[in-house]
């Protein structure tokens, strides 16, 4: 079922109309009989990867605090690991068979049989989601859910499991199980800003979608400034469809009383490329940020790293070397989360190179800036990182969608 088809309004009025009929303490189970006829609307074939995934985080999750409750705190950490390495293990071993095994073989260049699976609705949502989850549990942020079919709510709540926001269960769950009231002013908020995500969808991205269409199709006929606002209009337009997308899931998240995490913010007015993918697909960059990037630059590999380049580089070079390592990777995941081929892989690898290259160099920029007396704040200098983090976009977006 789309979001922008008629069908899934229809749902959410006829789903809100009952969620507020029956008692609070049992209106969890309508969003839950919401999301089984959203996610089965399109075939019963796929159900069995969001089961999959559902049963081995649940299952994962009570291990898991049941080695928190009954082992002292130094024995936890130890335990913890195969449990949390089972739940990746399991999911993102699915999620690498059906989006990357064939891919990876085609890299490799080997002659092995080819899986051809199609994807899921919403597969890389519901594991992330899932697995964040699992790590909350492990690190005690959470206690593990005993009913499986509250649990099975949260990984498929409908409507965020097409396009985001990848909720959090410390935020997301007390609101999907405890029963929110009847506030108007929630089902008002929340069909403007449905409203306001279908204007971006079927007005401003389709219409940017034909002028993109035309000049993609044949950009030899073409002077360079109408190919560039083509690619302005290529950004415009992934902008408007993903962010449309994400409004109408909140909007109708808010109509039911609950508040799903913002996923875009202005992202047009970044001053750096690292400020733009902050501002872009937010629950996605703070997921890798805290169940990515921080466990891995406090693993032993990335501390024998640091203190090698503390030792052997010295300075501030030395210092951030084991970072920018790291943020490389997390921009290369980027990269494959967008999409299962080489040209979302170099996206992924040009963007970890340009932000990697500016973490290395920003003294050096900050000691030239600072002897050309520039303000940091001031409009001319904004105007101007604004202008240059859009062309690095612009040109990785032209790039990608030609590759």
């Amino acid at each position: 079922m789309s979001l922008i088809s008629l069908w899934f309004p229809a749902l959410v009025l006829i789903s809100a109309v009952i969620y507020y009929l029956v008692p609070k303490r049992r209106r969890w189970l309508v969003l839950l009989a919401a999301s089984f006829v959203f996610y089965l609307w399109g075939g019963i074939g796929h159900a069995a990867y969001i089961v999959i995934t559902a049963v081995s985080t649940y299952l994962c999750g009570l291990w898991l605090q049941r080695i928190r409750d009954k082992n002292e705190a130094a024995r936890v950490k130890k335990l913890r690991r195969p449990v949390v390495f089972l739940a990746c293990l399991i999911n993102f071993g699915m999620l690498f068979a059906i989006k990357y095994w064939d891919l990876a073989l085609d890299m490799a260049g080997l002659r092995l049989p080819r899986l051809g699976l199609a994807a899921p609705l919403g597969l890389s949502f519901f594991i992330f989601q899932s697995i964040g989850y699992v790590a909350d549990v492990a690190r005690g942020k959470v206690r593990a859910e005993k009913n499986i079919l509250k649990f099975s709510l949260f990984v498929s709540f409908f409507p965020q499991i097409t396009e985001g926001p990848i909720g959090r269960y410390g935020a997301l769950a007390p609101q999907l199980y405890e029963g929110n009231d009847l506030d108007f002013e929630n089902i008002r908020s929340g069909l403007q800003l449905s409203m306001w995500g279908l204007i971006k969808k079927l007005v401003i991205a389709e219409r940017a979608g034909v002028i993109v269409a035309k000049v993609y199709s044949n950009g030899g006929a073409y002077d360079g400034a109408v190919i560039a606002f083509a690619v302005l209009m290529y950004c415009v337009q992934l902008y408007c469809d993903f962010s449309g997308g994400v409004d109408i899931a909140r909007g109708a998240a808010k109509c039911f009383g609950i508040d799903m995490a913002e996923n875009f913010k202005r992202p047009i007015f970044a001053k750096t490329l690292t400020d733009y993918w902050r501002r872009w697909h937010i629950s996605l960059g703070a997921w890798l940020r805290d169940y990515v990037f921080y466990p891995l630059t406090f693993t032993k590999l990335f501390n024998r790293i640091g203190k090698f380049t503390r030792k052997h580089v010295g300075g501030t070079l030395g210092r951030i070397i084991p970072t920018s390592l790291a943020t490389f990777i997390i921009y290369f995941l980027v990269g494959i989360w967008h999409g299962a081929n080489y040209t979302y892989i170099a996206f992924g690898l040009y963007n970890g190179l340009l932000i990697t290259s500016g973490l290395l160099m920003a003294p050096a920029f900050e000691k030239l800036r600072t002897r050309l007396k520039i303000g940091p704040k001031t409009r001319w200098f904004s105007a101007f990182a604004m202008g240059r983090t859009m062309l690095i976009v612009f040109i990785g977006r032209r790039w990608r969608s030609l590759c």
